[in-house]
């Protein structure tokens, strides 16, 4: 049985080993070192109403969604017209993919949701690559709208050659 709950230190390593797999997967295809992502959610843990949620099968984590409020992610906010300094930004979200197409996802993005609103917020920003449509169908289906597009370049490991390719991503604005 999946259960979601907070994200407590000891969940860190685990967290970091699944992002990692997870981006290592089509259409990622990202490297990222494990200690260094561990730190990272630490980091993130300790952050002033950062918000990371977790899905437990049995005491194994399959699942994380993490945000943080919008005002410490200015890059993305800045393409936002008339700003979004009071939205909560969903940084990340991933599951385990023997446990994917079972909802997961879903209830990982409504805890973090509902958190974010315990904290004050009411609206909320994500980033996903153009190419995300699952992701970009999830968030459409919760009233979320493209409000901006920014298109960048990620380094990407495919067939054992580290490539840099073009991505359009899409930023999506909804209501919490």
């Amino acid at each position: 049985m999946v259960t979601i709950r907070r994200f407590n230190m000891s969940d860190a390593r685990a967290v970091a080993y699944l992002f990692v797999a997870c981006f290592a997967e089509a259409p990622w295809f990202e490297r990222f070192d494990v200690s260094e992502m561990e730190a990272e959610f630490v980091e993130m843990a300790r952050g002033h109403n950062s918000v990371i949620m977790v899905a437990d099968a049995d005491g194994q984590v399959v699942g994380c969604s993490a945000g943080f409020p919008m005002v410490e992610k200015a890059d993305v906010m800045e393409l936002i017209e008339g700003g979004a300094a009071q939205a909560f930004y969903l940084a990340e979200l991933f599951v385990n993919s023997q446990y994917r197409r079972q909802g997961i996802a879903r209830k990982l993005v409504n805890a973090r949701g509902e958190r974010a609103v315990e904290l004050g917020y009411t609206e909320a920003v994500v980033r996903t690559s153009e190419d995300q449509t699952i992701i970009r169908k999830l968030y459409a289906g919760l009233g979320f709208q493209i409000v901006a597009t920014q298109d960048v370049e990620s380094l990407k490991f495919i067939d054992g050659i580290e490539v840099m390719v073009p991505d359009r991503r899409v930023i999506l604005k909804g209501s919490l």
